[in-house]
């Protein structure tokens, strides 16, 4: 919520400090899955 400045949806993508971070499914307001990556330069 922090960095989307808003409460996340499924297949939102957050880049942080060189990591991707894609929701992959949610649980009403809660994140239920997430796929982290290190994010290509």
């Amino acid at each position: 919520m922090h960095f989307l400045g808003r409460i996340a949806v499924e297949h939102d993508v957050v880049r942080v400090n060189g990591a991707r971070f894609t929701i992959i499914s949610m649980s009403g307001k809660r994140v239920g899955q997430v796929l982290v990556a290190r994010d290509e330069i």
